[in-house]
């Protein structure tokens, strides 16, 4: 991940991190995809519209769910796209729980709903990858952002869960 910074303007009674940058290809040639990463202790905004988190409001007009494998558990990896002709744009986001992929949202909350009597609240991340207009189709997208959706993923479990 390049160009990392923190946005603490974003950042409010329960948003405890807005983090952006971007990847790029591995020769470093061309940006793959912006990236955010959102924690918040008050989930609901981000869970029901995640893509709020974007600068400029995005209504795709394809969406689907793709699954994959990490050393944490099965992450669900949603997929937005804009097609327009040849040209594409897309978006991409996973929830994060603690340590962990969250699978199911509503399950984690629900889960999660009597931690504060266990011990102290935990935030959930939204991890969500952008790519601006251009000549790629959503299956190609797909495919580079399930590879970057688990480099993020490793970047952000090492940086912040160093010892799980």
């Amino acid at each position: 991940i390049r160009g990392v910074s923190q946005y603490p303007e974003q950042l409010n009674s329960s948003r405890i991190q807005w983090t952006q940058g971007y990847l790029v290809e591995p020769d470093e040639s061309d940006t793959l995809f912006g990236v955010r990463v959102v924690r918040t202790f008050d989930p609901y905004d981000m869970l029901v519209k995640p893509k709020r988190i974007l600068q400029q409001p995005f209504l795709p007009d394809i969406e689907e769910v793709k699954t994959m494998s990490t050393p944490r558990g099965e992450m669900s990896v949603h997929f937005g796209f804009k097609v327009v002709g040849r040209y594409s744009e897309g978006v991409a986001y996973a929830f994060l729980y603690r340590d962990e992929p969250v699978r199911s949202v509503f399950w984690t909350l629900l889960r999660s709903a009597f931690r504060p009597f266990l011990g102290p609240t935990r935030p959930i991340a939204t991890v969500l990858l952008y790519r601006a207009p251009g000549v790629r189709q959503p299956g190609e997208m797909v495919s580079e952002g399930l590879g970057s959706m688990r480099a993020v993923a490793d970047h952000y479990w090492a940086t912040c869960y160093p010892d799980a």
